[in-house]
């Protein structure tokens, strides 16, 4: 038997035999992608279509949400400048009550300190009179000491009584000072 010859070493031979399995390996891709095509085109797209909807939906809801948030935020601000300026005018009107309040003790304590005073000015006066009408009842007990003793070492019974009858006149028609 004679030696076949050998074939000379290549490659990459582009062969009779390997263009067929080429193609046929061309051919088995393009029937697989037209059978998944044809299979998976309708179910891929209707889920890709419901997947952005979703997506869609909630970055709507997601921008609802901020919105209401934002809202939210802006009102809950209106409500605390509300609650500040509320706080600002309690505050004034309790200052102003509290220096109404504070004028109107002073006023009473002026007016109670004025009544003490007039209170006083009265005891003052009625404790005046009541001296000088001891005073009077005094000097008038006095004088009659210092006339009884006079009278008795210079005059007679009679002209005593008739002296004494003439000072009592003279007192009872006199005014006193006040």
């Amino acid at each position: 038997m004679t030696a076949a010859p050998m074939p000379q070493a290549r490659v990459l031979g582009f062969d009779v035999e390997f263009l067929r399995e080429m193609g046929f390996q061309w051919l088995n891709v393009i029937i697989m992608v037209g059978i998944l095509a044809y299979l998976l085109y309708k179910p891929v797209k209707n889920y890709m279509r419901r997947r952005a909807e979703r997506v869609s939906s909630q970055i709507g809801a997601a921008e609802s949400a901020n919105r209401d948030a934002a809202a939210l935020k802006a009102d809950y601000e209106a409500k605390l400048v509300g609650i500040e300026k509320e706080r600002g005018d309690v505050l004034e009107a309790a200052r102003a009550k509290a220096v109404e309040r504070g004028e109107e003790i002073v006023k009473d304590a002026r007016g109670e300190a004025e009544a003490i005073r007039s209170r006083a000015r009265g005891e003052i006066d009625l404790e005046a009179k009541r001296v000088r009408d001891e005073m009077r009842t005094q000097l008038v007990e006095l004088s009659a000491a210092m006339a009884g003793r006079l009278i008795r070492s210079s005059l007679s019974g009679d002209e005593q009584a008739r002296l004494a009858d003439e000072a009592l006149a003279e007192l009872r028609g006199a005014k006193w000072a006040e």
